[in-house]
């Protein structure tokens, strides 16, 4: 069934069957709460940040280091080979 025939069959059931405006009211009402206690909490910036950050892919800043530290075993051993000049 579509929205629109669903609908349309809860309008003719309404219309033949006598409800009582505060009680759909209440079930309105209610409904909304249902559906706003099931709504998820909104994450902040700065958590949603500090997660990214957290589970990023560090592979990159790991070689980094690891050429860094070559550098300096390299500086040691023999200093006109360096990279990075101090």
């Amino acid at each position: 069934m579509r929205n629109s025939e669903i609908k349309a069959l809860f309008e003719k059931a309404e219309e033949q069957i006598q409800v009582d405006e505060i009680r759909k009211q209440e079930t309105y009402n209610m409904m909304l709460e249902t559906m706003e206690k099931q709504r998820t909490p909104m994450m902040s910036t700065k958590n949603i940040l500090l997660h990214q950050i957290w589970y990023m892919d560090k592979v990159f800043f790991i070689i980094y280091g690891v050429i860094l530290s070559l550098d300096k075993v390299l500086c040691h051993f023999c200093p006109y080979s360096c990279i990075i000049s101090t």
